[in-house]
């Protein structure tokens, strides 16, 4: 009986632990989901989904890294040339 308590325990946890990351993941805040993710290992060690949601976290974070990077390119882009672009007299 206690055994089967402790399962059902553990179930609802890591479903709430679940239901928290895919909404940090809904929302595109792949950093919270790895932050809820670290140490589940441990605690769910046989687990194949944790590992999944940890792996499109991981690409969350690699593809807004890289969005942001071109983002800021173009901005340097941009000011560069106006700055660069000399005014038309008259």
């Amino acid at each position: 009986m206690e055994k089967r308590r402790d399962r059902q325990t553990r179930t609802e946890s890591k479903t709430r632990l679940v239901e928290q990351i895919n909404i940090c993941l809904d929302s595109g805040d792949y950093s919270g989901a790895l932050d809820l993710l670290r140490g589940t290992a441990a605690e769910f060690p046989n687990d194949a989904e944790l590992p999944e949601l940890e792996k499109l976290a991981q690409d969350g974070v690699k593809r807004k890294a890289e969005a942001d990077r071109r983002t800021s390119s173009k901005f340097r882009t941009k000011a560069t040339k106006k700055a660069s672009a000399s005014p038309n007299p008259r």
